[in-house]
């Protein structure tokens, strides 16, 4: 039921993105709303440990995460798209709290993605505080040297150098446990030592998502696509 329901949001949200890849409607369309509705229950599933593990051995849930770390770079800068780009910022850090969705996120390139969007100086503060929570979490006890090697060749040091001595509070105090200036000026990537409360996942709940899930449980939901073009979706009884 689960691996249906993905399958379903994977299908939607590519769907979705091909239709507004230049310009998202409004945040109040249905269709947005939709979507923004389904990848709140999947960040939801991933804010268990058993969720995120589901997620990321099931085939259709590999799928999709592969499908947002791939889309997200391509995403619009208008601000329409934030709502989206942190709903699935949201679930890249729930699913690095799985030693196999770790591993997943560093073999799809998700380094790709922080790099891209702490990159960019026009994106919101809190965009890029997800993009350093992320960042924060992949690094916890990090060993591998292939992964290490990666993040200092991807990320912009720099940037993250100066997030850590700005005045942003949060934000500077997460950059400021992500990288150290070493001999010679170059960074390196700490291991980090998680605060308490890091141990909660983030979770996106409001009405209109847990009706979804409950809904869930005896209905299902069935995306019409033409076209490649997204155009609504359907909930029936699923034992009708």
């Amino acid at each position: 039921m689960i691996g249906e329901f993905l399958s379903i949001t994977d299908g939607s949200f590519v769907a979705f993105i091909n239709t507004y890849r230049n310009a998202f409607p409004p945040t109040c369309n249905v269709e947005y709303q939709f979507i923004i509705g389904l990848l709140g229950i999947v960040t939801n599933i991933s804010a268990t440990p058993e969720g995120r593990e589901f997620l990321i051995t099931d085939t259709n849930g590999k799928a999709f995460v592969q499908k947002m770390v791939k889309l997200m770079p391509t995403l619009p800068l208008s601000q329409g798209s934030l709502s989206l780009k942190r709903l699935m910022l949201m679930i890249f850090y729930n699913v690095s709290m799985n030693k196999t969705g770790l591993q997943y996120l560093f073999e799809s390139r998700v380094s790709d993605v922080l790099d891209c969007y702490l990159r960019n100086n026009s994106l919101p503060d809190e965009t890029q505080f997800l993009c350093l929570r992320v960042l924060q979490s992949m690094t916890y006890g990090l060993m591998n040297p292939k992964y290490i090697q990666d993040l200092t060749n991807t990320l912009p040091i720099s940037r993250i150098e100066n997030i850590a001595t700005s005045n942003k509070n949060e934000m500077s105090a997460v950059a400021k446990q992500l990288a150290f200036p070493a001999e010679g000026h170059e960074f390196h990537i700490l291991r980090l030592h998680r605060y308490h409360n890091d141990e909660i996942s983030l979770a996106f709940v409001t009405l209109r998502t847990v009706e979804y899930r409950f809904a869930l449980c005896s209905y299902k939901i069935k995306a019409i696509v033409r076209d490649n073009r997204f155009i609504g979706s359907i909930l029936f009884n699923a034992n009708s």
